[in-house]
């Protein structure tokens, strides 16, 4: 009987740490860009064959999240390759043969996070 109960409590804590980090990243081609803190799931959307986009909603301010994108693409040698940033953040971004758009604008009570490739 406590084998039964540790191995249930094994597999629920298993479970549940794998739910708690399933969603820290997102994988475009090669590269695991990280998501923000707060990020709810994504609606990921075939577009075409080739075509993919992922949008996250975020309960945080857009220059927060704007902030937050920067950062990691200029830290991790991104190369802004045109847009940038205005009242939102549209931008054609590439790192050796990835190329993504990173799209972050708000939408009622939240920021959005859109990645399409």
């Amino acid at each position: 009987m406590k084998r039964k109960i540790l191995f249930l409590v094994l597999v629920i804590s298993v479970f549940l740490t794998s739910n708690l980090f399933a969603e820290r990243s997102l994988k475009i081609g090669e590269m695991d860009i990280p998501l923000i803190d707060g990020a709810s799931v994504s609606i990921q959307k075939p577009q075409s064959a080739n075509a993919r986009i992922a949008s996250y909603r975020i309960k945080k301010p857009l220059v927060e999240v704007i902030s937050y994108y920067k950062s990691f693409l200029d830290d991790n040698g991104f190369l802004v390759i045109a847009g940038g940033e205005n009242e939102d953040f549209s931008a054609a971004v590439k790192k050796g043969d990835t190329m993504f758009t990173l799209k972050i604008y708000t939408d009622k009570d939240a920021t959005v996070l859109q990645f399409i490739w």
